[in-house]
């Protein structure tokens, strides 16, 4: 990365020595993409530059620098005291050399080096040891390296970490890289916070202890360089402070681990970072609840949309769910009664306190409409145009009416409960009930979630069919969720063909950690449903876990790096975190065709801005080659997306 573009974190690591140089490792950390500087010992320096100034394209964002003078000439130390420490009693002998030992407490001291020259224009700076593939294990961690770090791609990366500042007067979630590190420093380590007894004990020097882990940490470069002047300031009363000497028996004059020092830091206050339990495998990058994510609106070439929707007050639309049958595009929106204010709490017109919803058909039709740019200004469709071939190509789906759908149900509507209606109806086809006028077109089919027809006191999904002609949803079951699973809720079933072994029927992803695929299966109620897994297939957990949802999955395909045609279905999940809104955060997977695997997802990513952001409707537009989004903000606020498929080209990840 020889131009220097501003990214989110830039990762510092060090060859101390020749002998623990392995060219595997350089090429590991350049196939993340990670913004790294790599600080070289004098011996390999030369050969190491010749490596990344040979392939600039791979190692594009490896910086190469030489090391520093020693850490204790930085501090300011004395040859002659530095000579006079001695190491610990127990230690391996052959490894904790005083070399060694004073190269891990240089740590630092790179670290602050990368704040101070800062090439890529970070706020947050991370260190990982050279040689950690050693500890790595799975390809899936090296991946979420790339997808959480990696500079490749044209657009801007955020850092996700969900903290709670204090503004005025009330807590603001916070989110971006721009914010999110603030102050802080995130360390994983294995055991619990020490005492200061047990850190000014004889026995703390002599043996390594494990609070922090040292092969990584991440944080802003304000906590860096807060951390570094701790070293001038409290690194020689560590080592051999007055106020020690009594109580160390004797245990002055040792220069013990990096380790060791950060956990006498904290117990003594003088540090307190943010600490994650991790062990020295894998876990060491899982920091809890962070991950980095696009946002689609930075790029300049995708576009929003804001229907003339039908005036429903005091309803409003939100989400919407989009389906192609029998040669025409329809759109089901979901109107609510309720106002989600921007730190989350709710307003309703009625004192019931109840959430209502309505479903609202429309039949898409091709035109034109201006963006949507400003929350102030709002766009009528364009008079109508004869279209020719390049008219159609640039022409979006605009509704030609929209008429309520209403509730044909033998089911008895429950009352006194918090919602009322049948929320997020997801459109598809059914590849199982066939049409009587057409055996070879499924039933148009919905499903969604809904508390008042419930069979029980709990919220459950309701399958049934959308009638186009009558405008209505009708021959509803209402579904428990697998043997095993005692929910009080169940949303975001999201609707994929299933065709195995000859067998063709209508299955929904239940859950995506591990994904697992159900059919819906009939009880001795003809009126009640539940589901039956059919597949389960294991996925990435740092990449997977608590997501779900959101639209149905349909058919796609794409070429890999050989120019094969890989097919099978496509689909968006989401998943969010519980700030004050909650924030939402969106994958593109891919699933493969013949085994319903995980094939391949995205980074994640939000379309406008990270909040209640809901999406449970998409199409591929094959002739303009964008994806076309429907989305709700703050369960209001609807919107249709187009994105360029190109802007998802350099964030998908192979699961392999």
């Amino acid at each position: 990365m020889k131009e220097s573009k501003s990214v989110p974190t830039t990762f510092v690591s060090c060859i101390f020595d020749e002998t623990k140089y392995d060219e595997s490792s350089l090429i590991r950390f350049a196939k993340t993409d990670i913004p790294i500087i790599l600080f070289t010992c004098p011996t390999i320096y030369d050969i190491v530059k010749h490596i990344i100034d040979s392939d600039d394209k791979l190692y594009h964002a490896i910086y190469i620098r030489p090391l520093l003078p020693p850490l204790w000439k930085e501090l300011h130390f004395k040859d002659f005291w530095v000579q006079g420490l001695s190491l610990p009693s127990t230690r391996n002998e052959e490894k904790d050399t005083i070399v060694h030992m004073w190269n891990m407490h240089s740590k630092v001291q790179y670290l602050n080096e990368a704040v101070r020259e800062n090439p890529h224009k970070s706020q947050n700076f991370a260190w990982i040891d050279f040689d950690v593939k050693h500890m790595f294990h799975k390809d899936e961690t090296w991946n979420m390296l790339r997808t959480q770090f990696g500079v490749s791609g044209d657009s801007e990366k955020h850092l996700h970490m969900p903290l709670a500042l204090q503004k005025g007067s009330a807590l603001e979630p916070v989110y971006g890289l721009n914010v999110a590190l603030q102050n802080h420093i995130w360390v994983p380590g294995c055991l619990d916070k020490l005492s200061t007894e047990q850190v000014d004990s004889f026995d703390f020097k002599h043996h390594v202890h494990w609070r922090f882990c040292g092969s990584f940490l991440l944080g802003s470069g304000q906590a860096i360089k807060r951390l570094y002047q701790l070293y001038k300031n409290q690194f020689r009363i560590f080592l051999v402070g007055e106020e020690n000497r009594e109580k160390n028996g004797g245990a002055h004059n040792v220069l013990s681990w990096e380790v060791n020092f950060w956990a006498w830091l904290e117990a003594h206050d003088f540090w307190n970072p943010k600490w994650y339990r991790a062990n020295h495998d894998d876990s060491l990058i899982d920091i809890p609840d962070m991950y980095s994510f696009h946002v689609a609106q930075d790029c300049v070439d995708v576009t929003k949309y804001k229907y003339p929707y039908v005036d429903l007050s005091p309803y409003r639309p939100g989400s919407a769910s989009y389906i192609a049958y029998r040669g025409k595009e329809y759109l089901n929106t979901r109107y609510v009664n309720y106002w989600i204010y921007h730190l989350g709490g709710y307003w309703y017109p009625e004192d019931e306190h109840v959430l209502r919803t309505k479903n609202v058909l429309s039949e898409l039709v091709s035109g034109c409409m201006k963006p949507y740019q400003d929350e102030e200004e709002q766009y009528e469709p364009l008079p109508p145009m004869t279209y020719d071939e390049d008219d159609i190509k640039q022409a979006i789906l605009i509704p030609s009416g929209f008429q309520e759908i209403h509730e044909d149900l033998v089911q008895n509507k429950r009352h006194n409960v918090f919602s009322e209606g049948i929320e997020d109806l997801r459109l598809f086809e059914s590849v199982s009930d066939m049409r009587t006028d057409d055996c070879e077109v499924g039933l148009l089919k919905c499903i969604g979630t809904t508390c008042s027809y419930s069979h029980n006191e709990r919220v459950r999904m309701i399958l049934g069919t959308y009638d186009l002609e009558e405008k209505c949803i009708k021959d509803c079951i209402t579904i428990d969720p697998p043997e095993g699973c005692d929910t009080w809720v169940e949303k975001n079933w999201g609707p994929i063909p299933w065709k195995q072994n000859g067998v063709q029927a209508d299955a929904f992803i239940y859950k995506w950690h591990p994904l697992e695929i159900g059919i819906v299966e009939k009880t001795d109620d003809e009126l009640i449903g539940q589901l039956h897994i059919v597949c389960k297939q294991s996925t990435p957990g740092t990449v997977f876990h608590d997501l779900k949802g959101s639209t149905p999955f349909i058919p796609h395909h794409y070429e890999d790096e050989h120019g094969e045609t890989i097919e099978g279905y496509i689909g968006l999940i989401h998943g969010h975190e519980d700030t004050t809104p909650r924030q939402y955060f969106h994958r593109m997977v891919f699933l493969e065709k013949e085994t319903y695997k995980v094939k391949r997802y995205t980074d994640a990513f939000c379309f406008i801005k990270p909040s209640i952001e809901f999406c449970i409707g998409m199409k591929y537009h094959d002739e303009r080659n964008v994806w076309v989004f429907w989305i709700s903000q703050m369960d209001r606020d609807a919107t249709m997306v187009e994105i360029p498929d190109t802007w998802f080209h350099n964030k998908w990840v192979r699961n392999d």
